[in-house]
């Protein structure tokens, strides 16, 4: 990322929690940077709790058409990303519904940007909030299966690719193993 993402996400809670103004970031940082604290500052506005699918779908493509630049949702992951990593310093109530609001608007935007990773992240983590018996069952179960199956994954990979091969076909094989929510 450019140094002007970089100082936005430094910036990003300035405006909301300092009495620091909008025009005091233009002035001191100019205005690409005030740009980008700013779409992060109507992010933050909105209300973005909803028990409803479609409206959920309607705050994601909200946020799309807001941030008429892509580095404000990076950096608004980056945060929420964060946010979810340190969620236990939170209060539970408050925790519970930053997970849901998590799952609602926040993973399914990592994953239509193509960030599959963060979006694994986030879905494991509000998943283990507000599913937490079920999250503890499919992570033992998975220890469980891992241990007596070893490799099997590896071995299936390697003699996949072994077979595709000897039949003169050129291609990379990936396995992956399940994650708890996308089991559940």
């Amino acid at each position: 990322l450019d140094s002007a993402t970089i100082a936005a996400a430094l910036l990003h809670d300035t405006v909301e929690d300092t009495e620091a103004t909008q025009q005091e970031i233009e002035e001191k940082f100019g205005p690409e940077i005030a740009a980008l604290v700013d779409g992060l500052t109507k992010i933050a506005k909105l209300d973005l709790v909803t028990k409803e699918a479609t409206q959920a779908e309607n705050l994601r493509k909200l946020l799309v058409a807001m941030s008429r630049d892509v580095r404000v949702l990076l950096v608004k992951l980056a945060d929420r990303l964060h946010n979810m990593r340190t969620l236990e310093h939170v209060r539970p109530d408050k925790r519970t519904r930053i997970a849901q609001e998590t799952m609602d608007i926040y993973a399914p935007l990592a994953g239509r940007m193509g960030m599959q990773a963060v979006r694994d992240e986030l879905e494991d983590i509000a998943f283990e909030v507000l599913n937490p018996d079920a999250n503890r069952i499919i992570t033992e179960r998975l220890a469980k299966l891992h241990a007596e199956s070893g490799d099997l994954l590896k071995s299936i990979e390697h003699e996949l690719s072994q077979k595709l091969a000897d039949n003169g076909i050129s291609a990379e094989v990936n396995g992956r193993e399940k994650r708890p929510y996308s089991i559940w």
